[in-house]
């Protein structure tokens, strides 16, 4: 009987330290998805004030934000920066190389252009830039690549339509 006993002590302070251990893991788990969730917040704070910022066109002229709105122009117009795509890589001196045209925008014709300054000048929202496509549809670039240089255009996606635009 004492054996017995002693079988059940055992058997219950076993019990116990896996009690004790399960109950330091559920505190681990409980303290890990806390931090997780800290980070998804904050992940998604980050992502919601960037797409405010993207949908209210913070820190863009005021004509690109007059002329991005449908209602002012219908225009099927992109700007530059909105055409192209570079891997993470080269993104920065792509950009950096590009900076002074990335906020222009690319449309048909100087038709289109001059539609979209009149309507500029008419609400007096300031003046922006263009790239007109058909000015340079037959447009062959003269590059001189330095050695083991890669040209630009092959760090740059964009549809087939822009790229003599680059």
């Amino acid at each position: 009987m004492s054996e017995q006993l002693a079988n059940l002590e055992e058997a219950k302070t076993q019990r116990f330290l896996t009690i004790a251990r399960l109950n330091e893991q559920l505190e681990t788990s409980r303290n890990q998805q806390a931090e997780l969730n800290r980070r998804i917040d904050a992940k998604r704070n980050e992502f919601q004030l960037t797409k405010s910022m993207v949908d209210n066109f913070e820190g863009f002229p005021e004509s690109i934000k007059f002329l991005s709105n449908p209602q002012n122009w219908k225009a099927n117009a992109f700007l530059l920066s909105d055409l192209i795509y570079v891997k993470e890589r080269y993104r920065v001196p792509i950009e950096n190389y590009l900076d002074n045209y990335l906020n222009y925008y690319v449309v048909e014709d100087l038709q289109e252009a001059f539609k979209a300054i009149r309507l500029l000048s008419n609400a007096q929202k300031g003046k922006a830039n263009f790239f007109l496509l058909d000015e340079f549809k037959d447009y062959t670039p003269s590059l001189s690549v330095q050695v083991n240089a890669l040209p630009p255009i092959d760090l740059v996606e964009v549809e087939a339509k822009y790229y003599n635009l680059f």
